[in-house]
């Protein structure tokens, strides 16, 4: 026989096909157990412009905030994901993906800086104070940026950091892409 369909709180019927998404109730514990490296939650001012796949062609730079964030990744929020007529995840023409250059200032006169790719981006709910949220998935960031926020980070997230991230690293390493 078939699945049971699940059902919500006021007994709507759920299909066992339906799609998750990061903003679907009840999957927060589904795409942490997914990452190879925890993020840590983070509230943190940010800026990123898109550089275009096409040929280099970058945006102006704009303003969002970290809500999450790890060496293999992050989630950006935001008001806009067109810059420029620069889209956060491909390009005009659709032919290539458009990468992020995101800049994460910290105390003092430090900050992090990431490039990374959008894997996915999602209108935000009403409760958030940007429109839209952004899961961006780190191509390149250089030793100094990831010991920096290594020392940001809470404490007991460094361990599991220090064990995961040097594997990510060495994937990262292996292949290809610095």
């Amino acid at each position: 026989m078939g699945r049971k369909a699940r059902t919500k709180k006021k007994g709507s019927p759920v299909a066992p096909e339906s799609p998750v998404t990061p903003e679907s109730p009840g999957t927060t514990k589904v795409l942490q157990e997914r990452r190879e490296v925890p993020r840590v939650g983070a509230d943190l001012g940010a800026y990123f412009r898109v550089v275009s796949g096409d040929g280099g062609e970058k945006s102006k730079e704009v303003s969002a905030s970290v809500e999450n964030l790890s060496e293999a990744g992050c989630c950006l929020a935001t008001d806009l994901i067109m810059v420029n007529d620069l889209h956060i995840l491909s390009s005009s023409m659709g032919t290539a993906g458009n990468s992020l250059e995101i800049r994460i200032p910290l105390t003092g006169e430090r900050e992090v800086r990431i490039l990374g790719a959008t894997s996915w981006y999602n209108k935000a709910d009403a409760r958030s104070r940007h429109r839209y949220k952004v899961g961006v998935k780190t191509t390149h960031i250089s030793e100094e940026d990831r010991l920096t926020m290594r020392q940001v980070l809470p404490r007991s997230f460094r361990e599991k950091l220090k064990a995961l991230g040097a594997r990510w690293m060495g994937r990262l390493r292996g292949s290809g892409k610095r």
